[in-house]
């Protein structure tokens, strides 16, 4: 049993990580963030980051996987808790796939801090991924 409760607290930290690294990076860009100040804006120590991710880079990339992996769930079963009031809303319109969505979104934000051709990037090599 404890291994199990140890396991579920790994995955909160690291998943607590996963969400300040994607504040502090979207208000920062990858350049104004530090690996500190998303340890600091988690309330964990900064070697957890190197524990979880070795580093910066990695952390990023992670980072975008968990936001496309959420936003896959988010579209797939109308948002977290599964609400059949949002899912309509939330559902890629018709004909789309979440890859056409996902592009779409990124063209419209129209925000260039430096990282919409990475982020662009990492979900095509995702979307690739998915069709296999």
């Amino acid at each position: 049993m404890k291994s199990n409760s140890r396991k579920l607290r790994k995955e909160a930290t690291r998943s607590a990580i996963l969400q300040s690294a994607l504040l502090i990076f979207s208000e920062r860009g990858f350049d104004g963030a530090s690996t500190r100040d998303i340890a600091a804006h988690t309330g964990v120590h900064h070697a957890l980051i190197n524990y979880y991710f070795d580093n910066k880079d990695k952390l990023w990339r992670a980072a975008v996987s968990f936001l496309f992996e959420r936003q896959a769930a988010e579209m797939s079963f109308g948002g977290p808790a599964g609400n059949l009031k949002t899912r309509k809303k939330r559902r890629a319109p018709r004909g789309r796939s979440f890859c056409d969505g996902l592009s779409i979104d990124l063209s419209l934000r129209g925000q260039d801090d430096g990282n919409s051709k990475e982020v662009s990037e990492e979900g095509n090599k995702e979307c690739a991924r998915r069709k296999r």
